[in-house]
């Protein structure tokens, strides 16, 4: 019986070179024509292709990093010798977008902190002079970092931190630790 999937699979297989300069010459002959369709075509459909790559990002996320990891991993062995040098160039430059960049992300945090910090103590309402306002954690076993040491997080692992505090004054934490220490 005539098996045409057989057929033409053996047919690519031995015409391979020919359908390759056939579809050369087609692709050289129309190409204007094939840009401007294919532009359209992104035109078109291109919130089905956001869609669908938003999609895939999330169901892949995971494969995903992996591959990125491995693929800056092997990038940066190739490229080590061009990157130190760049380095070595630009070093000044990236010092200086650094520090600024540093400085801006510590005041966004700062700001965080004093923004909580402004209502006051919750015990006695102490609002009087921010440095004697500390961040208390409520459940200590849910603490994954100090507050005073999240400069060099993201801004959202300091709300995440943030929010697992209350504010109080010196002395109101010193009794607070000193009614937690009674058995």
């Amino acid at each position: 019986m005539f098996n045409k999937k057989e057929y033409m699979k053996e047919y690519h297989k031995l015409h391979k070179e020919e359908i390759m300069r056939r579809h050369r010459k087609y692709y050289k002959s129309h190409r204007e024509e094939l840009k401007e369709h294919s532009k359209k075509y992104n035109k078109e459909h291109k919130e089905d292709k956001k869609e669908y790559n938003k999609e895939y990002r999330e169901l892949h996320r995971e494969e995903i990093k992996k591959y990125k990891k491995e693929y800056d991993k092997k990038y940066r062995e190739l490229h080590r010798e061009e990157i130190k040098k760049y380095r070595e160039l630009h070093r000044e430059e990236t010092k200086k977008y650094n520090e600024k960049h540093n400085k801006k992300h510590k005041n966004i945090l700062r700001a965080l902190s004093l923004e909580i910090k402004s209502k006051g103590c919750i015990r006695c309402g102490y609002k009087d002079n921010m440095r004697k306002l500390l961040f208390h954690h409520v459940d200590p076993s849910t603490k994954k970092y100090n507050i005073a040491n999240l400069w060099s997080r993201t801004i959202k692992q300091h709300k995440e931190e943030l929010d697992k505090c209350v504010v109080l004054c010196f002395k109101c934490h010193a009794a607070v630790h000193k009614e937690m220490e009674k058995p």
